[in-house]
């Protein structure tokens, strides 16, 4: 069961737009005894999504400790995702 890394994690959603994300990471000290608390937030604008996480490690002396990290994502086909199925295009 050393092999295994265990990670946990909720996203809430606030009208397409607003996300507010929380996770706990555990990875076994064999392995590199990484366990920390991530705490986030998105927003969704268009096709640009921009997120922001905060790591919180549990153990002393951890090089994680406040990491701050922020990702700029693209998605250029939105509205095919959104397409109404019974609707039948020419």
């Amino acid at each position: 069961m050393q092999e295994i890394n265990t990670s946990i994690g909720m996203e809430y959603w606030y009208n397409k737009v607003f996300a507010v994300r929380a996770g706990y990471f555990y990875e076994p000290k064999t392995k590199g005894s990484r366990q920390f608390f991530t705490f986030g937030a998105g927003v969704k604008y268009s096709v640009v999504n921009v997120d922001f996480s905060y790591l919180i490690p549990t153990l002393l002396n951890n090089p994680l400790a406040r990491t701050y990290r922020i990702s700029l994502s693209f998605d250029f086909d939105p509205a095919k995702k959104e397409k109404d199925p019974t609707t039948v295009s020419p």
